[in-house]
């Protein structure tokens, strides 16, 4: 049970991010403006440079051990 409560704490904390950060994030503007919607080079950023964006993914690394442990 423990492990479905993270998982949903995960879930909440991405959902979250997404919202209050992404949703309004001036640099997405900035490459969607700069390279159209190729997201490959917004999401190098968002994965290597973004703070925000390493967030989730350490909450994403949660949502993968939560799968394996049901």
């Amino acid at each position: 049970m423990r492990s479905k409560k993270n998982r949903l704490s995960s879930l909440q904390a991405i959902s979250n991010l997404l919202d209050v950060h992404c949703a309004v994030c001036t640099v997405r503007d900035d490459f969607n403006r700069k390279y159209g919607s190729v997201t490959s080079k917004l999401d190098k950023h968002c994965k290597e440079q973004c703070p925000i964006g390493k967030k989730l993914q350490e909450y994403g690394k949660h949502l993968g051990k939560a799968m394996t442990t049901v």
